[in-house]
């Protein structure tokens, strides 16, 4: 089997960067190598364009990838949407109704006109969404919007919320009869670099990663598909691949779910195994 027959795919947080957030230089230079003697692998992440393209800046990854939990496939090379999966407005209306009802403040993603944007309420006393921002001081994405009307119903890729883990919890099991009837796939997790913080991510229905890295390795032709994660919003990736390897560092759900356990994060377990596994060194 050629390496054009494999498609590799990572997750971003938690998998791939280590615990600032990073590449180690080692981890880079061996991903590089590999890229650049026809290994495909791209990446499929929660995260935006534009804060995806800091991590992996200096890789020459030119597949498509994977983007907002797999409501959004990007093309690196033209700095295009080639896909995106948005709420209806009428869906999003209903979502923000029940937020507001919660006293939560939403992240609303959605591209329009091929720019990113994340929306939010300007003056929010949420200490989530100012945590959010506070960390992120000259984001390009950053909309305030002057009250719940004003927030976007078009082209919406993704809500989220981030609070406190009984915050958060008390909104999923609110969420959760809604979400079965509209098909929203909802997912609770730990902030990777901040765990005293949670978020709810709400993605529209029909929207997955596992479902976007299908449809991309269809596209490219390949036989077989092999997947890296950590979390939860990996588990559709994993239900999915050939083969599915989970970072030591990931939770005990998703260990149970590979099939295989490699290094954490921290020891650059996902480009260890590629250097030890993948043709090309």
């Amino acid at each position: 089997m050629t390496s054009t027959d494999v498609l590799y795919v990572s997750d971003l947080d938690g998998t791939l960067l280590n615990s600032a957030g990073t590449l180690s230089s080692r981890a880079s230079v061996d991903l590089a190598h590999l890229l650049r003697n026809g290994m495909q692998f791209t990446i499929a992440t929660a995260r935006s364009w534009t804060t995806t393209q800091r991590a992996i800046a200096g890789l020459p990854i030119t597949l498509p990838i994977i983007l907002h939990n797999g409501a959004v496939t990007f093309e690196p090379v033209s700095r295009s949407v080639s896909a995106a999966i948005a709420f209806t407005p009428g869906n999003i209306e209903s979502l923000l109704k029940l937020l507001r009802s919660q006293e939560l403040s939403p992240l609303v993603s959605s591209v329009e006109g091929g720019s990113e944007l994340v929306s939010y309420l300007r003056g929010t006393a949420d200490q989530g969404v100012l945590h959010f921002w506070n960390a992120r001081p000259n984001d390009p994405r950053r909309s305030p919007r002057r009250d719940w009307a004003a927030l976007p119903r078009d082209d919406v890729v993704g809500v989220s919320t981030i609070g406190t883990g009984s915050q958060v919890q008390r909104l999923g099991e609110t969420l959760a009869p809604l979400a079965a009837t509209r098909g929203w796939d909802v997912r609770i997790r730990a902030d990777t670099y901040h765990p005293e913080w949670s978020w709810l991510e709400i993605a529209p229905p029909r929207s997955s990663k596992g479902e976007a890295v299908v449809a991309l390795a269809r596209r490219l032709g390949a036989r077989r598909l092999i997947v890296f994660g950590d979390h939860s919003n990996d588990i559709g990736m994993f239900a999915v691949a050939d083969e599915s390897y989970a970072v030591s560092n990931a939770t005990p759900e998703l260990r149970s779910l590979a099939t295989g356990v490699i290094g954490s994060h921290d020891d650059d377990g996902v480009v260890a195994w590629l250097h030890a596994n993948v043709n090309g060194f």
